[in-house]
């Protein structure tokens, strides 16, 4: 393609960024109107479409469009350059880009442009970006904290960015901080890896953490781990303001996205760079307010760690820095400051970091600890927990220590700073207080759930289990008595010949379809919203659940689209274990690892057996690889037996199991009476008699067993 004819391209993804709509929507439009533009560039499983090609088929077809302050014509305009830059690299340059038009804001979108222009012209034959920006803007900002580019990673030709310079050129100077703020969102959301190393933004502990900085007008404002600014400059938007904003990355590059981002919202902000673990950057710095969301899970090898005063606490073990950085956040609190710190739920009970915790907790320095939902994080689904840190203070035997579980609430990056408000202001979430004593009594275990005092269930919902468990026992055991005397059926056949399934293909007993695709791969190919409801995953063929998504219409016989499932077609899976299953309905899409098999002799070949033979024990030893453990479906062997008997077998297997699932009712059953029992002797709980046949008799306290 002609690069003239590249002047801004989106994917459906973009489409669906720009609309609101859904990704499968998307897909619809494309399938089902005619009128829909062509892609003009990527590829069949990733098609992109010029950009003002789709906003003219949005307009005229009444289709919404978002609020748009230019962001996606940024977007657009970086879409043209996929495949010269990696994303994060990309991104680093666009924000570099949108600096320079605020530097130039005083000569207007003409000064800006013209600047870009001039030097682009000028250095024709060594244009890279990062040589003309320099040359176009760097006496706007003589001391190149914002225009500086590593050039090592931004070798493009300067004319490849005429399209981005342009796309900012028409953004209002006072819009660009929530343009970079959109595009950083969107690529942290598609390119997770970039979010969790330098911030994501809006995030759900962004937001926490930064409204619990209101008050600290005047004040300093810290945060050691600062990535790209998210928490600093999310409380500097919501309306605080500190006298001073600190903030420590080891990260370079992320450093200089901080920097791009307070320039670009005229807020002063002091950046250094270095490991912060391993060297204190600034020992005399004392802040009232200490922000920190340090990156999980990361080792601890600070070499002077023994000798450092901030671990007086004890020194962290090697396998986690967790509390390296609250010790870290505690040496550098002012009188009266607080530092709000969030870490894993699971860093708050490990063995390894007993000490010191119960150092801090000793010393009063752990003021609160508020226990979090998983999912405040897009790459993270394990729960967190903020702690609320203080200096260390005179304490007693009844100093407290506040405990809230909030795992199961719904936003509480809007509540928690109410809740730390004080005793009235906590009524809506589990709380609860423990004196100092008794937290180091217990190891100085944080993790808030297991401070809520054990009430006991309640008496009903134990009887009644107790109850129900023993009429489970019952009738599960009558059934199985009457399964046991049927049997299975005999086998006639000693030694039956065994055929592969590619023996099996080949004499065109069987007709194999390759692995189907994940749905969004389905859904950029332009598949209908209805049909990606009943894509089969190979959770659902080893769990035997088939979608019952109705079926709206036929999917188009183009090329490249795989038939749907006929009644009777096996779905199997080889990944990690080999599973079968008949799809008795039909009009199914094979997802990722899963294949179509269909008989097409049924004279040779029963389904059910065929599913049944495919997950063979003695399939099991084909299992094989250094990633994904899977097996070659050709390979799979069928023990060849008259179709009577293997309709005999199937017959007996589903015998089987119906003796296991009888025999697991059971065992629930039993497990339930169990646990009942034993609650209500701990809870003095009395329960009913049960006779042989399950029912209630006469009241008694423990039960008739």
């Amino acid at each position: 393609m002609k690069e003239n004819t590249m002047e801004g391209l989106v994917s459906p993804s973009d489409i669906a960024e720009l609309t609101g709509y859904t990704r499968g929507a998307v897909s619809n439009w494309r399938r089902r109107s005619e009128d829909f533009p062509e892609a003009v560039a990527g590829t069949a499983a990733n098609p992109l479409f010029r950009r003002a090609d789709i906003m003219e088929w949005l307009s005229v077809t009444g289709k919404r469009i978002k609020k748009d302050r230019g962001e996606n014509a940024v977007f657009a305009a970086m879409n043209t350059m996929r495949g010269s830059l990696e994303m994060s690299e990309l991104t680093m340059l666009v924000v570099t880009v949108a600096c320079a038009r605020k530097l130039a804001a005083a000569q207007g979108r003409e000064g800006f442009v013209g600047r870009w222009r001039d030097a682009s012209a000028k250095f024709s034959h060594n244009g890279t970006a990062h040589v003309v920006l320099g040359a176009a803007f760097r006496d706007l900002d003589p001391r190149c904290e914002v225009i500086d580019i590593d050039h090592r990673i931004i070798d493009l030709p300067a004319h490849r960015m005429d399209r981005v310079v342009d796309a900012f050129a028409s953004i209002e100077v006072s819009d660009l901080a929530d343009v970079i703020d959109a595009i950083l969102e969107r690529v942290a959301r598609s390119q997770g890896k970039m979010g969790a190393e330098h911030g994501f933004v809006a995030s759900r502990t962004a937001s926490l953490l930064a409204s619990l900085c209101a008050g600290s007008d005047g004040g300093t404002l810290y945060d050691p781990a600062c990535g790209i600014g998210v928490t600093l400059l999310q409380a500097v938007d919501a309306g605080i303001k500190p006298s001073r904003v600190v903030g420590h990355d080891i990260n370079d590059g992320t450093l200089r996205v901080a920097r791009q981002r307070a320039f670009l919202r005229d807020v002063t902000i002091e950046l250094s760079l270095g490991d912060v673990l391993e060297h204190d950057l600034s020992p005399e710095l004392k802040a009232d307010v200490i922000v920190a969301e340090p990156p999980f899970g990361l080792s601890f090898r600070a070499a002077g760690a023994l000798f450092d005063p901030r671990y007086v606490f004890g020194q962290p073990p090697k396998s986690s820095g967790d509390w390296a950085w609250v010790q870290h956040a505690v040496e550098h609190l002012d009188e009266g400051g607080r530092a709000y710190v969030i870490l894993t739920a699971g860093a708050l009970d490990r063995a390894n970091e007993r000490s010191i915790r119960m150092g801090l907790v000793g010393a009063g320095c752990v003021e609160a600890v508020v226990g979090l939902p998983g999912k405040m994080l897009p790459h993270v689904s394990v729960p967190l927990a903020l702690l609320v840190l203080r200096r260390p203070v005179a304490t007693d035997v009844d100093t407290d220590v506040l405990f809230i579980d909030a795992s199961e609430a719904a936003e509480p990056e809007s509540a928690a700073a109410r809740w730390l408000k004080g005793p009235g202001h906590r009524d809506d979430v589990p709380h609860t207080t423990a004196r100092i004593a008794d937290v180091l009594a217990r190891d100085a275990r944080l993790e808030p759930r297991a401070w809520f005092p054990n009430v006991g269930p309640d008496a009903r919902d134990v009887a009644s289990s107790y109850a129900d468990g023993w009429k489970q026992v019952v009738r599960a055991a009558e059934e199985l008595d009457g399964l046991a005397s049927i049997g299975p059926a005999s086998l006639s056949s000693a030694n039956p010949r065994v055929a592969t399934v590619n023996d099996l293909v080949t004499q065109g007993i069987l007709k194999v379809w390759g692995g189907g695709r994940a749905a969004e791969k389905y859904a950029d190919m332009g598949y209908p919203q209805w049909l990606l409801e009943r894509l089969v995953s190979a959770a659902d063929v080893r769990d035997g659940t088939l979608s019952t998504a109705p079926v709206v219409d036929e999917l188009d016989d183009a090329p490249g689209r795989p038939h749907l499932t006929d009644a009777g077609d096996l779905l199997v899976t080889t990944w990690n274990e080999v599973r079968a299953h008949v799809d008795t309905v039909g009009k199914h899409l094979p997802g990722s690892g899963v294949q179509r098999v269909k008989v097409k002799d049924p004279s040779a070949l029963d389904p059910e057996y065929l599913a049944l033979a495919l997950a063979g024990r003695w399939n099991e030893w084909l299992i094989g690889g250094s990633t994904i453990q899977r097996a070659k479906l050709g390979d799979l062997e069928v023990p060849l037996v008259p179709l009577a008997e293997q309709r005999h077998v199937v017959t007996s297997l589903r015998g089987f199991q119906d003796i296991a699932q009888l025999a697991a009712r059971l065992l629930e059953g039993a497990a339930s009476v169990r646990t009942a029992y034993f609650d209500a002797l701990r809870y003095g709980i009395e329960l009913s008699g049960i006779d042989a046949h399950g029912s209630s008799g006469p009241s008694s306290r423990t039960g008739d067993s």
